[in-house]
């Protein structure tokens, strides 16, 4: 498999795995044994936060974060049938290649660490949770924010130099999207029928959501979106 690297906004979450004490370690994994499986970090890290008494809420967002990040890299076709090992060894490997000297562990205390590791991404509801949310976002784009714009535009008559005559009122819906790494923006005009139009559409897509929903339900699927 390619090398791992260790991007840099996991690197404090990995830090607090390695940094716990072993009874942390334990509530921790006591804790996370009982989460059952969401797409939603938040709500995850509130889980987790609210039940876990010696670790703090910014840490246990970190963990998870890491954590699903660590389940989502195991996903890869070329590393999901390698042993869990193998994994946890290439994940060392890439931490002591990362020049930070906060995911350097002492020799003796590797094998421990590496415990830790294999203990925390052997739990089914965060490898469901993960590969729902690879799932999610596999598209070629994927919207980050939308916002409406409204403003209003004179009409002059003949004398540009009168006051206007009319006013029109126009919206901007601008989409901000992801496409691979890059984030861009798109513009469209529209009126006051085409957002009644968007409005139909979405109550239209709710109702089938949860149309869909009672019908997974009702077969003992768990339904994430």
């Amino acid at each position: 498999m390619a090398s791992l690297t260790i991007p840099t906004k996991y690197v404090p979450g990995l830090a607090k795995i390695i940094s716990l004490s072993d009874d942390s370690m334990d509530e921790l994994l006591g804790v996370l044994s009982e989460v059952t499986p969401s797409i939603s970090l938040k709500n995850v890290s509130s889980v987790v936060s609210c039940r876990i008494k010696s670790i703090s809420r910014s840490d246990a967002s970190k963990i998870v974060r890491t954590l699903v990040s660590l389940y989502s890299a195991r996903d890869y076709p070329d590393v999901a049938e390698s042993p869990i090992g193998d994994f946890v060894n290439d994940v060392f490997q890439a931490m002591e290649q990362s020049g930070r000297k906060e995911l350097i562990v002492p020799k003796e205390d590797q094998n421990n660490v590496k415990d830790r590791l294999e203990k925390l991404l052997s739990f089914e509801a965060f490898n469901v949770a993960s590969k729902a949310l690879s799932l999610q976002y596999e598209h070629e784009h994927t919207l980050c924010s939308a916002r409406i714009l409204t403003d209003a535009r004179p009409v002059f008559g003949t004398n540009p130099e009168a006051a206007p005559v009319a006013i029109v009122i126009s919206h901007t819906l601008k989409l901000t999207y992801h496409e691979g790494n890059e984030l861009k923006e798109i513009y469209l005009a529209i009126n006051a029928e085409d957002m009644e139009k968007l409005q139909a559409l979405l109550d239209r897509a709710r109702s089938k959501g949860r149309s869909l929903s009672a019908l997974f339900d009702s077969a003992k699927l768990q339904v994430f979106g």
